[in-house]
């Protein structure tokens, strides 16, 4: 366990821990099995690791004791063995709690509540100075359970489940969003260990309205059931999947069923004589890939978005989407929803289905970026943002407001900047904003950078970077290992260099802004795998005696059987692709750059292809332009429109997207500064380390020649027109 879990709780979740029989799973009915293993398959968790199975066991009957104190029944309590208390608790509160991995185990535990429990528990109730945290936030009862959670199931195991806890200063930020608007009552889809509702609680104590929340996963819903006591009053919990939302599963749990199991149409969402579900509706929703959603489930959900919404529906599109989609169909009419979320969910191409749903449909006032420095979610490299939406249509100069965080200071005053503010653009110390006319905002196009919101940049002679090249991944062998060499294993394998050519794999091999002939050199002495398999003939064809014992090789390692490899026509035939004249950094960590080719090699995917136009013919002075013009800072700052932020400055650019990379084009720049730029590209060749000073030098004098050009297009523009 973590330093930060009291050592009195430590030691009472052990002690429960080992009242749990070691051979527990041995003693159970076969009913008791397949509960426990359908409780272990929703948790991602394999039935081998038994000691987080008694773990998780343990906690959670020590949650269901605080809620024993909660209630103040302790007198009728005491002495009370596990099977028989679990059973007092499942007759007397049959809609709090669920059947869970409790009821499985409480029978088979030797542990007896006893006095000494209830001492422990009341102490940590009433004496959060007992323990010190380095975050206020985590001196609440309830976020201690949610810590032992996290501690329990760690986040190899959460990241699957796409769990990833809200921080207490950014739900009070969300939660004030949403009072904002006076809600009557709030909807949380997937509520976790019920954070968001205990942060309403703690900052409004009077609210007087409804709140709903549902949770899929049993121990998380059995924690935010307790953590809600004794505010049941208003406070709803259901245990059940969302994205489902059978009505039967809803029934009796939501107040308007209508919520969660008619199918609405944008006409009934919009007749204000119709209530659709919720007046306010906040979310942190699972931040999992397309990959961990079931076929069956993305057809559903698909077909239901499709039919509210119309259109055609991205089906890989990342789990939180469905989230949004799905519960932007529940927001009453005026109401408001806001969602914390990766910044990837306005910025890849598979969300223009999402934005463009959001631009007609509803009204979009704030979209909120944290600067990538900021680690919202503690050990995830994904740069985060919160947006907000109203259901209602937005007027004809609606506008939109963006704001980048560059450092927290308090939400009260980043509400306060975020709503008192009006002008068009402003800077203060802790961050900036933007307005732009939502009609204008194009679903096509990356929404959480400022130059969207630019009307200054957007009116400028920048051009596409399609209309001069192509753009490819680089080649996906597989398995790397085998299909990719060094110098070394061709002379063991007695591979002839006739059946490879020159290659590079990883980034960080090359530091510069030119890959030449030498640094192919010293990389392939240093033992790099520099050389990649390139065959052109069936095994049928092939008479060298070495080259086929080594195919023999990688079936006998099985090379053949991956998931890659086996779907080509013949396994060991890689993918074939031309010299590319600039390789790109593909997956960028703060340097992303567009490297000169000269070594002639043909990269793997993790780099990007850029292949000069035939059409275009563009002489070599032309292609330094180009080249020095990529790399500029300019460029650097529309890359950002683009891409897809992942935390820590890292940029993730695909083929399609890049092709939309706005660029100054060379053939309008006035001949005295291509002469200039051009000396700047022989200074940049001898740069030799990406982070060195001259090279900021170098680039803050190409920045300021390439800024007075597009100075002088603005200018003429406006005389043009007058």
């Amino acid at each position: 366990m973590s330093q930060e879990i009291p050592t009195r709780i430590e030691n009472l979740l052990e002690k429960l821990i080992d009242s749990v029989p070691p051979n527990f799973d041995e003693l159970l009915s076969s009913n008791d099995k397949e509960e426990l293993n359908q409780f272990l398959d929703l948790m991602g968790i394999s039935t081998d690791f038994i000691n987080i199975i008694k773990t998780l066991s343990a906690l959670l009957l020590l949650n269901r004791i605080r809620f024993v104190i909660q209630t103040e029944n302790r007198e009728t309590n005491l002495h009370l063995s596990m099977d028989t208390m679990n059973s007092n608790l499942e007759e007397q509160y049959p809609k709090t709690f669920i059947s869970s991995i409790l009821s499985v185990i409480a029978n088979q535990s030797n542990f007896v509540v006893t006095t000494e429990l209830f001492s422990y528990i009341s102490d940590f109730q009433t004496s959060p100075e007992l323990f010190s945290y380095k975050s206020e936030f985590l001196k609440q009862t309830e976020n201690l359970f949610a810590e032992l959670y996290k501690e329990t199931l760690k986040q190899e195991y959460r990241r699957k489940l796409g769990q990833f806890w809200t921080p207490d200063y950014i739900s009070e930020f969300m939660m004030k969003l949403i009072l904002q608007k006076n809600p009557k009552n709030i909807l949380d889809p997937c509520c976790g260990p019920g954070t968001f509702f205990q942060t309403l609680k703690r900052i409004n104590p009077d609210y007087d309205g409804k709140t709903s929340e549902l949770e899929i996963y049993p121990l998380l819903f059995e924690i935010a059931t307790v953590n809600s006591y004794p505010h049941t009053s208003f406070n709803e919990y259901i245990y059940g999947d969302f994205l489902k939302g059978k009505k039967e599963q809803y029934a009796n749990s939501i107040e308007s069923s209508l919520a969660f199991s008619t199918p609405v149409s944008l006409d009934s969402y919009f007749n204000k004589k119709k209530t659709m579900g919720f007046d306010g509706i906040i979310c942190n929703p699972p931040y999992s890939r397309h990959h961990s959603i079931s076929a069956s489930l993305k057809k559903k959900v698909g077909n239901e978005i499709e039919n509210t919404f119309g259109g055609k529906f991205n089906r890989i599109s990342s789990l939180f989407v469905y989230f949004i989609l799905k519960s932007m169909t529940y927001l009453n009419q005026g109401g408001r929803m806001v969602f914390i979320t990766p910044t990837i969910a306005f910025e890849s191409r598979n969300s223009s289905y999402l934005k463009k749903i959001l631009k007609e449909y509803f009204s979009i006032p704030y979209i909120i970026v944290f600067d990538q420095s900021l680690s919202i979610f503690q050990g995830v490299d994904t740069a985060a943002c919160i947006f907000v939406v109203e259901g209602k249509k937005p007027e004809k100069n609606y506008q939109t407001k963006l704001m980048v965080i560059n450092n927290w200071v308090s939400a009260t005053e980043i509400m306060a900047n975020l709503v008192e503010n009006q002008v068009d653009t402003k800077k203060w110390r802790d961050g900036e904003f933007y307005l732009q006319k939502q009609s204008l905002l194009d679903p096509d196009k990356n929404w959480t950078r400022p130059r969207i919101f630019s009307a200054k940049e957007r009116n400028s002679k920048l051009v596409e970077l399609s209309q001069f090249f192509r753009v490819m991944r680089g080649i996906a062998t597989g398995k790397n290992n085998f299909f990719t060499l060094t110098e070394n294993e061709l002379r063991n394998y007695r591979i002839r260099k006739e059946f490879v050519v020159p290659t590079i794999t990883k980034t960080r091999y090359i530091q510069k802004f030119i890959l030449s002939d030498e640094d192919f050199d010293d990389m392939r002495k240093e033992g790099k795998k520099m050389w990649l398999l390139n065959l052109q003939k069936q095994s049928n064809e092939i008479e060298d005696e070495n080259l086929l014992a080594y195919l023999k090789f990688g079936i006998e390692t099985k090379v053949n059987e991956g998931s890659l490899v086996k779907t080509r026509k013949k396994w060991y035939f890689t993918e074939k692709r031309e010299i590319p004249h600039f390789i790109y950094t593909y997956l960028s960590r703060g340097n992303p750059r567009f490297i000169l080719n000269q070594a002639k090699v043909r990269p793997l995917n993790t780099f990007l292809m850029l292949y000069p136009r035939t059409e275009v013919k563009l002489s070599k002075e032309y292609l330094i332009l180009f080249w020095v013009i990529l790399n500029s800072k300019i460029t650097k700052k529309h890359l950002q429109d683009v891409g897809r932020s992942y935390g820590s400055d890292t940029l993730k650019i695909e083929p399609k997207e890049m092709m939309k990379l706005l660029i100054i084009n060379p053939f309008k720049l006035s001949a005295s500064n291509k002469k200039a730029l051009l000396k700047k590209a022989k200074m940049i060749e001898d740069i030799t380390d990406i982070h060195s000073a001259s090279k900021t030098q170098i680039f803050d004098e190409i920045n300021r020649i390439l800024e007075n050009e597009i100075k002088k297009i603005i200018s003429n523009q406006v005389i043009q027109k007058e």
